[in-house]
């Protein structure tokens, strides 16, 4: 499980992490390289077998602001352990802010998957059978690579230690596609199924079409992304509605006037875990977790 959590946070940020500065990049005009050769220099440089992402997101809107505070930190010993810590604040127009906290710890024991969530003071416990702890280098690669179409370089120093580079994606709404198509279990009938396969489809590849640009201190072994989502969920938006026709025209201008005055950004860095922090699962939650049990739609049974 040696590069399983760094498996995750790269191929998270390939599907997270777009940015939207295309005239930018069109004019700089970068050198183009091989995705895979980009991709094993990646491995080699930055890969550690402990790592933590903090992750920052805000969105603004005319009803209020949303800020969501994450922190990852993932340990490869045994059992594997990592630990998430959420910080969300959520403000609507004129009132207090609301701040809601949840803290999760997941290890491996055995085949299983064990994860523990405190969530307003209370543990829950969550299994999952048949994880699968193990990810080779050479499965991790074939992942990305479906992914990415190709690599560019921004800019890189004289001695290699600080560059930016930018990513052009493969079509991602067919991998969704194709995913919520074998899900035999979550749809009630085949025409929520097509609708909601739609739906996604049009969001993915619209995230899909923006360039990805991330830095890389090599020196520090950090990633870092500073990214601004806003224009992608409008078109999402309008991509969505125009399956819609039914649709009145003002429920479509309200939507858009909303989306016009929104934004959303999100500020990621990854980089190598302070190798004497000690990840554990709290004997508490081990003690006192309520165990959830979910049915195959992945709702929890009563």
């Amino acid at each position: 499980m040696k590069k399983i959590i760094f498996g995750i946070f790269i191929v998270l940020g390939l599907l997270l992490n777009f940015s939207t500065e295309r005239e930018v990049f069109a004019a700089q005009q970068p050198n183009n390289m091989d995705a895979k050769q980009y991709l094993m220099d990646l491995h080699k440089d930055f890969y550690a077998e402990n790592l933590t992402a903090h992750i920052l997101i805000n969105a603004e809107t005319p009803m209020g602001n949303l800020n969501l505070d994450m922190n990852v930190i993932g340990k490869s010993s045994e059992p594997i352990v990592y630990k998430v810590t959420n910080k969300m604040t959520f403000q609507m127009l004129g009132q207090t802010a609301n701040e809601v906290q949840v803290m999760q710890y997941a290890q491996q024991k055995g085949n299983d998957l064990e994860v523990y969530t405190l969530d307003n003071k209370k543990w829950y416990k969550q299994k999952f059978k048949n994880f699968k702890g193990t990810s080779s280098e050479k499965e991790l690669m074939e992942m990305q690579l479906a992914l990415i179409k190709s690599v560019s370089i921004q800019y890189e120093t004289e001695d290699s230690l600080d560059a930016e580079y930018i990513f052009d994606f493969s079509p991602i709404g067919e991998f969704i596609e194709s995913s919520l198509s074998e899900d035999k279990d979550v749809f009630k009938n085949e025409a929520d199924k097509k609708q909601f396969i739609s739906v996604c489809k049009t969001v993915m590849n619209q995230i899909g079409e923006m360039p990805y640009k991330e830095h890389l201190d090599k020196k520090n072994k950090s990633i870092t992304t500073t990214l601004d989502f806003s224009d992608t969920v409008r078109r999402s938006a309008d991509a969505i509605m125009d399956q819609f026709p039914e649709m009145k025209l003002r429920d479509r201008v309200a939507v858009k006037q909303f989306l016009d005055a929104s934004t959303i950004t999100m500020n990621t860095e990854i980089k190598p875990m302070d190798g004497n922090e000690e990840i554990k699962v709290p004997e508490e939650a081990i003690k006192n977790a309520e165990e959830m049990k979910l049915d195959k739609s992945g709702k929890v049974k009563k």
